[in-house]
């Protein structure tokens, strides 16, 4: 009886110490598992004038970009219908703050534009006609900016400048050179500007991770945190 007892104790350590072991292995499932981060991507600033205020759409676009490329939590603000687009550092942490956010990504579109060009091209003849045609080409760039802030501390963690540019041509016929219906989609149109902004979109979605060391998980019942406002 005793013996049988003695055998079922070292089972139960034996379980235990097989637990403890699979909790703490750095090949557990249970150890592998991370913080996430929680960044908020607020609505783009058009300094442009050119993107008929689509800014929300492109932010958008960057958490569909950062979602599927990376295991950050990413969420979009809204701002307030009073604040409109004039939303300074202090302001963006604050909301970021209010939506329980780790990071927040105050962004702007600092270029948007298509340089156009076309030309004749005379080929040779065949049965008396002259073969030849127009061609039109486009240049489209675009430049984004995007300051990152912590929750945190308040303070800039980043800024990041990128840009994307998409080369285009066609002959007899005119290049698409619109944003085109930009709409809801999680993906940019199919024209030299869209596919622009997507090449900027994903340069800049992996700076934004390339980022996450520096990031710190927000605790709303931190008192520091609260009381500590941006210094931008």
């Amino acid at each position: 009886m005793r013996k049988a007892t003695r055998i079922a104790g070292w089972m139960s350590l034996f379980l235990l110490a097989i637990t403890c072991w699979a909790q703490t292995s750095p090949n557990s499932s249970l150890a592998a598992l991370k913080y996430q981060y929680k960044v908020g991507v607020l609505p783009f600033v058009d300094t442009t004038g050119t993107l008929e205020d689509k800014g929300t759409v492109i932010a958008r676009l960057l958490q569909s970009e950062l979602t599927h490329t990376s295991d950050l939590e990413v969420r979009f603000i809204k701002p307030s219908d009073d604040s409109g687009s004039d939303i300074d550092s202090d302001t963006a942490v604050k909301l970021a703050r209010d939506h329980k956010n780790d990071v927040v990504v105050l962004a702007t579109i600092l270029t948007a534009n298509v340089e156009e060009s076309s030309h004749n091209a005379q080929g040779p003849s065949l049965f008396g006609q002259s073969l030849g045609g127009s061609s039109h080409s486009a240049k489209a760039t675009v430049e984004l900016q995007a300051d990152l802030y912590s929750s945190v501390t308040g303070k800039k963690l980043d800024s990041i400048r990128v840009s994307g540019e998409e080369h285009s041509s066609k002959i007899s016929g005119n290049v698409d050179t619109s944003m085109g219906n930009l709409g809801n989609s999680d993906e940019a149109p199919d024209s030299p500007l869209g596919k622009a902004l997507q090449k900027a979109i994903q340069s800049l979605a992996s700076r934004i991770v390339a980022a996450e060391p520096k990031m710190l998980r927000y605790n709303p019942g931190d008192s520091a945190s609260s009381n500590t406002s941006s210094d931008n």
